[in-house]
């Protein structure tokens, strides 16, 4: 089953692609998740990711998810949680 993980803010995003490029996930188009950072641009505060059991990631807007019923985690960057 997919997850979705919301990311509020283009660091969270990119803690987000590092963690799962480490655990051997890639884009849709076969490019590793920190190879494209810029992804998060295109959508912005509205950007979800979703995580494939196959391994592969794929992304939408908030709205997308939302209208489908899909459970949205928001994703934090753990680094940026230990600072608060």
């Amino acid at each position: 089953m997919s997850k979705i993980y919301h990311t509020e803010t283009q660091e969270d995003f990119n803690a987000l692609m590092k963690e799962l490029e480490e655990k051997g996930y890639v884009w849709f188009g076969g490019n590793k998740p920190t190879q494209r950072l810029d992804f998060w641009k295109f959508l912005s505060k509205e950007m979800c990711i979703q995580v494939d059991n196959n391994k592969s990631l794929t992304f939408c807007d908030s709205n997308y998810y939302q209208s489908r019923g899909f459970e949205i985690i928001e994703y934090r960057d753990p680094k940026k949680e230990e600072q608060k």
